[in-house]
């Protein structure tokens, strides 16, 4: 029997504790073999596209606009607990995160920058990888690496499974 990949992509300002578990029970319902919770970005990127079609929802120019909902650890951690699929954490930055997503029962996490469109400034997947290897290289033995975001080329994503990524994923150009 073939693995079915098919995971839905949630993100924070969706919904509570108990709506992201009943979002996740139903996907589950209608054939998802996991759920991939994005910590790193509270609502749509704020890609200037974004911008541009829906007026100024930037709520770093605009004081009226804030994000609805920033999730937690703990809100994740109970997400992981009631929720029946396996919880596929992404957007992890930094290789401490990393550590804590497979402390509280990740079944993976998985390194991305989304293409660096969701925020300024922040590290590239591969940076985080490379750290992950130096302060906790363990935890590629232990949990599922994925990684996207700056995969330009086979030998990109080749390089990053040398580096011990499980998966690479590849997006937009």
């Amino acid at each position: 029997m073939a693995l079915k990949l098919i995971w839905p992509q949630l993100y924070p300002g969706q919904a509570t504790q108990e709506g992201w578990v009943a979002q996740i029970d139903y996907a589950e319902a209608q054939g998802f073999t996991a759920a991939l919770i994005v910590v790193d970005v509270p609502t749509d990127p704020l890609e200037s596209r974004n911008i541009r079609g829906k007026g100024d929802l930037n709520p770093r120019t605009n004081p009226e606009v804030s994000f609805p909902n920033v999730i937690t650890w703990d809100d994740v951690a109970y997400i992981i607990q009631n929720a029946h699929l396996p919880i596929v954490i992404k957007g992890i930055g930094a290789w401490e995160d990393a550590v804590k997503a497979k402390e509280i029962g990740a079944a993976a996490v998985y390194l991305s920058n989304h293409g660096n469109r969701a925020g300024d400034g922040v590290n590239a997947p591969v940076e985080t990888l490379l750290e992950i290897r130096k302060h906790a290289p363990e935890l590629l033995d232990e949990i599922p690496v994925f990684v996207d975001g700056n995969v330009y080329s086979g030998t990109n994503a080749l390089k990053l499974l040398a580096l011990g990524a499980k998966m690479v994923g590849i997006g937009r150009p």
